[in-house]
């Protein structure tokens, strides 16, 4: 990678890819990834951007649920990684945008713009790699990606890249792994209320930080999360009423 007295650098997708969820696992693929970044580069970055021309699976029965095909943007350790990089504990991944719900057709889409005041600046050193992972979960959800890539906007002048700090992500760290507990718990509750035979109706826990207190009113529940048409009766899936599942933060 090259550059002069440029304001953008542009690392771009060499082809299609495409994600398929076949359950409620994730699913997810390595779409396209930067060289190893040099120090001097990083030092002139001052935002990156992420666009994609892409496609859900063109249907959604549950559009007000969300979207659940999406693209990522992970640090990698080196150019023959394929998953991303954990940093002292830290899982170097942050979501930048999500697909058109269910409109069928590509979709030229600019992801969320990262700058130096983000969690992801913070973290990226001298070395590593940027790549873009393409994702999907929830039977019947896919990402199917034309086109994609990355911008970095550069300064005429360098700046100091910041010294990473594991304590600055301990308490991120926490949360993550009382999110996963919450998921476990609730997952594991809808299964154990559905009938033998029937599709569990899972419960919709975003992988992101929870922007209020956890509190019984924060916990909803949402019906099997595939787009498929006409929707399931889900209703009789769901337990009669909200149950009282005490959270000890310890």
């Amino acid at each position: 990678m090259s550059f002069t007295r440029t304001e953008c650098c542009f690392v771009s997708s060499s082809g299609p890819e495409r994600a398929e969820a076949d359950s409620n696992e994730l699913a997810s693929k390595l779409w396209f990834k930067t060289p190893p970044l040099e120090k001097s580069f990083l030092e002139r970055v001052s935002r990156i951007q992420l666009q994609t021309t892409a496609r859900d699976q063109g249907y959604a029965s549950f559009p007000d649920q969300g979207s659940w095909s999406w693209f990522d943007v992970a640090i990698l350790e080196s150019p023959e990684s394929t998953t991303p990089l954990v940093r002292d504990g830290l899982t170097c991944l942050w979501r930048s945008h999500c697909n058109v719900i269910g409109f069928g057709q590509d979709t030229t889409t600019a992801g969320e713009i990262f700058d130096k005041e983000d969690d992801l600046f913070k973290v990226l050193q001298p070395g590593d790699v940027l790549a873009v992972m393409v994702c999907a979960r929830f039977l019947g959800w896919e990402n199917n990606t034309s086109s994609g890539y990355l911008e970095f906007r550069l300064e005429k002048t360098g700046h100091e890249l910041p010294a990473f700090d594991a304590a600055q992500f301990e308490e991120k760290r926490r949360m993550n792994e009382l999110k996963k507990q919450i998921e476990l718990l609730l997952t594991g509750y809808l299964d154990d209320r559905t009938e033998k035979g029937e599709k569990p109706a899972y419960s919709l826990v975003r992988e992101m930080m929870l922007p209020v207190p956890i509190t019984h009113s924060t916990l909803e529940y949402a019906p099997y999360s595939a787009p498929r048409i006409p929707p399931p009766d889900f209703r009789a899936r769901l337990p009669p009423p909200r149950p009282q599942i005490e959270l000890l933060l310890l």
